[in-house]
């Protein structure tokens, strides 16, 4: 291999080394895509959640469409789960050649520090447009405003902002202070959490699912089959005993949701340790695709029309869930598949967008909102003043990367990069990162 000094050949007698850990994986090229295809999809689905749903949040002129906000939460449910899978996957290449402890470094350090950047500078900017556009949610706050009329001066909101920030802990206008990195503590736990027994997993998993195999359960079966395990927990959880149960514990979750991404988390990581697991995934992607497609469509259309039954334990309600839920992972089986097939081809702009891909979804936000008030008062139609938001929020995120994020050091760890790796090393097997797509 270029770049690597041939060393002496091996001796036919040496003992083989007994390997301390899971053994080293072959980098899979797809879950950078996959990961790098989610961001640019969901910058331009953020988008036209504010033009077409929340549009009284920020924009005052709404082009309201009755059917958007199902279809938003509907992929909201399948996005957020898919990013876990991809964490999970991406942390087994990670567990194969780290110890846990530099793991849950790395994951911490990957996923905190953005976290806190977006915390401090990015969510008040978010903050200050909703607050812009509808100065009543001033009185969302930890304690009372005093001056809610000055509060228009952007200087003046910021230092109010984080005063309170700072003193109760508490954002205002908007109760999540993480903005659009919200998902990242849930992110954190789960890591940590499955570290341990996923890592002890190692090489035994793919031994396991070959005796299946040869037990008469193929590797096709047990991947549909997966999907009835969160369909069973969501049925069981969706009523919300647990939510009840829990609230006000300092660690409390929508406990559904949780589950469902520490499943799909777990998953990815078996998926991706096994090669019988991701040829089936390869192999049924387009069944998986048409049978994901019929059973969302079916609950999306039961939504859409008012008639989605109540979250209880009722014979209706439980197999609305489960084809919901199920429904998703099909879905997620066939965007697994169908990278498999389409997406493992390395490219110097795979690798620069695989890079891209968390800095660009951080910067992305803070550039879409004010486009996005500011353009509404252009005298032109909704769609035009939609293109124009996405092109100057990806347009704007890229070039801040490319010119600041990309070539200054501090920087980079703010955005949750290492140091820069020198152009003639080999690339490493695929990390932890932060969005995985995180």
């Amino acid at each position: 291999m270029s770049g690597e000094t041939p060393g002496p050949a091996p001796s036919r007698t040496a003992p083989a080394r007994r390997a301390s850990g899971p053994a080293r994986r072959e980098r899979r090229v797809d879950i950078d895509w996959l990961r790098t295809l989610i961001v640019l999809v969901i910058i331009p689905y953020h988008a036209l959640f504010l033009f077409t749903v929340a549009g009284g949040t920020v924009i005052r002129r709404p082009a309201a469409a009755p059917w958007t906000p199902s279809l938003y939460l509907a992929l909201e449910d399948w996005g957020i789960p898919f990013i876990f899978l991809l964490a999970g996957a991406a942390s087994g290449f990670a567990l194969a050649s780290r110890s846990l402890g530099a793991f849950a470094r790395e994951r911490a350090l990957r996923l905190l520090v953005p976290a806190a950047l977006v915390a401090v500078l990015f969510a008040p900017v978010r903050a200050y447009y909703l607050a812009l556009a509808n100065p009543a949610l001033l009185r969302v706050s930890p304690v009372p405003i005093t001056d809610p009329e000055g509060m228009r001066n952007i200087g003046v909101f910021f230092l109010e902002y984080w005063r309170i920030l700072f003193t109760t802990g508490s954002s205002i206008v908007s109760r999540n202070p993480l903005a659009h990195l919200w998902f990242v503590p849930r992110l954190l736990v789960v890591s940590l959490v499955c570290a341990l027994p996923l890592r002890a997993l190692g090489e035994r998993w793919p031994r396991w699912v070959e005796r299946m195999e040869a037990s008469g359960l193929p590797p096709a079966a047990l991947a549909l089959g997966g999907g009835l395990i969160p369909a069973a927990v969501v049925v069981a959880l969706e009523p919300g005993w647990l939510n009840r149960l829990t609230a006000g514990f300092p660690l409390y979750d929508y406990w559904p949701a949780f589950f469902l991404c520490l499943i799909w988390f777990i998953y990815g990581y078996l998926i991706y340790a096994s090669a019988g697991l991701r040829k089936a995934a390869r192999d049924l992607a387009f069944v998986t695709l048409a049978l994901a497609l019929a059973g969302w469509g079916i609950t999306l259309g039961i939504m859409l029309s008012g008639h989605a039954p109540a979250a209880d334990y009722s014979p209706v309600s439980m197999l609305y869930t489960l084809t919901r839920v199920y429904a998703m992972w099909l879905l997620t089986l066939a965007a697994l598949g169908l990278g498999a097939r389409y997406l493992n081809v390395a490219s110097p702009w795979q690798r620069y967008l695989t890079a891209a891909a968390f800095p660009v979804y951080i910067l992305h936000l803070p550039l879409l909102l004010p486009a996005a008030y500011y353009l509404q008062y252009l005298p032109a139609p909704w769609p035009l003043q939609l293109a124009l938001a996405i092109v100057v929020s990806l347009g704007g995120a890229f070039a801040l990367y490319e010119y600041v994020v990309r070539r200054t050091p501090g920087v980079r760890t703010l955005f949750g990069l290492g140091a820069p790796r020198p152009a003639h090393a080999r690339p490493p097997d695929n990390p932890p990162a932060p969005l995985a797509p995180a």
